[in-house]
C-alpha cells in the first residue's frame, strides 16, 4: 500500500504536512469495523501541496480519532468517532475517498510506541 504524502514549503524548506490514504485502499467492506489499523512503509507517494485535490470527499482524522497500537510503524484509527462525525453531517463512509492526517499528528502517536 502507498499512502501519499503533501509537502509544502517553509522556510525556504520542503517539510511533510498531509499524510493521506485512500479509504478504499483500506478494504473496508464491514463497515461496521471500530477500528482500522494502519501500517506504515515507505515509499509514499510525494506530492506537493498544489497537487492536492480540494473537490475530493475527504475526512480530517484528528488527533482524537487515534490510537497506539503495540505494532510498529502503525497505528490505529477510531472508525466509530469518524463514523459519528460523518453521520452528523449526513455522509456515509463508503462515500469518503480520503482520511487526511497532519503528519505531525502521525509522528507524534508512532512516537508513543518506544
Amino acid at each position: 500500500m502507498t499512502y501519499t504524502v503533501y509537502y509544502d514549503y517553509y522556510d525556504g524548506k520542503q517539510v511533510p504536512i498531509w499524510f493521506v490514504i485512500p479509504v478504499k485502499s483500506l478494504n473496508l467492506l464491514d463497515y461496521e469495523q471500530e477500528t482500522v489499523t494502519i501500517s506504515i512503509h515507505a515509499p509514499f507517494n510525494k506530492q506537493e501541496r498544489e497537487a492536492f485535490d480540494p473537490d475530493a470527499m475527504n475526512i480530517t482524522i484528528t488527533m482524537n480519532d487515534l490510537l497506539i497500537t503495540s505494532t510498529p510503524q502503525s497505528f490505529g484509527i477510531s472508525l466509530s468517532n469518524v463514523k459519528k462525525r460523518l453521520d452528523e453531517s449526513g455522509v456515509l463512509l463508503k462515500d469518503i475517498d480520503s482520511f487526511i492526517l497532519l503528519v505531525a499528528d502521525v509522528e507524534e502517536v508512532l512516537q508513543f510506541q518506544l
